[in-house]
């Protein structure tokens, strides 16, 4: 199984766009993410909570996000499936709960998938894998998060970096959105993104190194743009991209609009930064000795 689970990854971040792909794209997800291997039973869940539904600031909150979001795809998720899958989630999920953001996630894996216990096991999976240090300890972890951005921008792309340091712009003025959907609030604007799809495969197979890879390739595309802009310029810039022909198209719509010419090479293109586990630990203990340095500062003073 192990064997089997690496070589659809190895597959699915080297293949761009092949007819196999497009057919079972899906199902290498789930192969990767083991959902058969997970015991939750769904629609158990979804009974008890409909029978103790809790009128809370949560259940508040989840029904305000899902009435606001994804009205493009009405015809194939409804608000009630979403509530429920989130519902489920941060109910039986304390520790991670619920939080802003994860409305699009699961509403991009479910759209997708097209079946809800399916999309739910794939979205606990892909939340308690990838999101439990994020979305605790009042999002500590996003200060780290921020830092390796900084610091992978300075090594992979430093004129961009320097550029937007000079114009006082940084990684938590714009990356906040992008880091907690994993990129998926573009759904609201679009039914089919290329881009998206092809970020969701590197993240999938990789984690949060697939997920900086294609980061850095998304930046590096529009840094002749960025290079150009002031400080409130960057900033609509970087709030507008998911609203963007990259973001928005499918490969056909790319290729005809000449958005970039070797559509063909986006994941050979997306592989070129050598992002790696150890660099992502380097730079988060690299950010611990700055904290712990500032620190022993403060009370020297």
């Amino acid at each position: 199984m192990e064997l089997e689970k690496n070589i659809f990854k190895l597959y699915l971040v080297n293949d761009f766009q092949s007819s196999w792909l497009q057919k079972n794209r899906v199902l290498v997800w789930l192969k990767i993410l083991k959902t058969d291997q997970v015991k939750t039973n769904y629609i158990e869940l979804k009974n008890k909570i409909a029978m103790n539904q809790k009128h809370d600031s949560i259940e508040e909150t989840i029904n305000l996000d899902v009435n606001r979001s994804l009205h493009m795809h009405s015809d194939k998720i409804n608000p009630n499936q979403l509530q429920s899958l989130l519902r489920v989630f941060a109910y039986y999920n304390a520790d991670i709960s619920y939080c802003q953001g994860m409305n699009y996630i699961a509403g991009f894996l479910y759209l997708n998938i097209l079946d809800e216990a399916e999309t739910y096991k794939a979205f606990e999976t892909v939340m308690n894998s990838y999101f439990s240090l994020l979305l605790t300890d009042n999002f500590e972890y996003l200060k780290v998060v921020f830092y390796q951005i900084e610091r992978l921008l300075s090594i992979f792309l430093p004129e961009l970096e320097q550029h937007l340091k000079q114009q006082n712009v940084y990684s938590n003025y714009y990356a906040t959105g992008w880091l907690i959907t994993i990129f998926s609030c573009v759904f609201q604007y679009t039914k089919n993104s290329f881009l998206l799809c092809t970020i969701w495969d590197f993240f999938l197979c990789e984690g949060w190194k697939g997920f900086f890879k294609c980061l850095l390739w998304v930046l590096k595309f529009i840094q002749p743009k960025l290079m150009k802009m002031d400080f409130d310029e960057l900033l609509h810039c970087m709030s507008e991209l998911i609203k963007s022909d990259i973001f928005i198209c499918d490969f056909q719509s790319m290729i005809q609009k000449g958005i970039f010419a070797n559509a063909e090479q986006l994941k050979k293109e997306i592989n070129t930064f050598k992002v790696t586990n150890s660099l992502l630990k380097n730079l988060e203990n690299e950010y611990n000795c700055y904290i712990l340095n500032v620190k022993k500062k403060l009370q020297i003073q």
